[in-house]
């Protein structure tokens, strides 16, 4: 195992150990997001008003909003604004370059997942900041193509970030293939799951908890291959 050999293979080790435990943040954030956001349904935002005016009783609904409706409101908008940032450094500072630091080490096994990453997250990022340009643009100047243009990029936008999704899925199953290890095989397989239950409403809710689990599982399989690497257990 040549020096530069195991170096690359541990800087990608390390930029995967700090996505995973950034990923692992931001899902818990996005569950605390979520129950701020239920909160709000079953806050009431309104009060009954009774009285008597010239002997008739009288009833009148006031909506007001509540300082609880305001915090649950502003602790949900809080939160999500974080955990996106947070998901954003993860993703492109970490699990993308993670993924090119193994393609230099396996060029044949490692090629293909990062560069559905880099298309589908990079591409789709900038897709979908067109398309929020354009939607501003429309909704000032009141161009339907213009708006048109929008809702098509926003569609794209969404399809190259499923494919960059494919792509962490693929990423896993090639480190299980280089490691031989069961718990990244078992993280692809929960991403993938998380995946398509994301898209059924009734269930959607339990990708929260696919994410942290399969995330979890990548930071300790990470933490165990750096020191069987260091210590020479793990020949590269």
């Amino acid at each position: 195992m040549s020096s530069s050999t195991k170096d690359v293979v541990l800087s990608g080790l390390n930029m995967l150990r700090t996505s995973a435990l950034l990923l692992i943040v931001t899902v818990l954030l996005l569950g605390v997001a979520s129950v701020a956001l239920m909160l709000l349904f079953f806050i009431p935002t309104s009060v009954t008003v009774s009285g008597v005016v010239g002997g008739i009783n009288y009833f009148r609904e006031v909506r007001h909003l509540s300082p609880l409706v305001i915090t649950a409101a502003l602790s949900f908008l809080t939160v999500a604004i974080v955990a996106v940032i947070l998901l954003l450094i993860s993703i492109y500072f970490y699990l993308i370059p993670s993924a090119k630091q193994f393609t230099i080490w396996r060029p044949l096994d490692f090629s293909t997942p990062s560069k559905l990453m880099r298309l589908g997250y990079v591409g789709g990022a900038l897709t979908l900041l067109t398309a929020f340009i354009l939607l501003i643009i429309a909704v000032v100047s009141g161009f339907f193509v213009v708006a048109l243009l929008g809702i098509v990029l926003v569609v794209s936008g969404f399809i190259l970030l499923l494919i960059g999704r494919i792509g962490v899925i693929i990423f896993f199953f090639r480190l299980r293939d280089a490691f031989n290890s069961t718990l990244f095989l078992i993280t692809a397989i929960l991403l993938m799951i998380s995946l398509v239950i994301t898209f059924i409403p009734v269930i959607s809710v339990s990708t929260v908890v696919l994410e942290l689990i399969a995330w979890v599982l990548v930071l300790i399989e990470v933490g165990s291959l750096r020191d069987k690497i260091t210590s020479g257990a793990i020949q590269l």
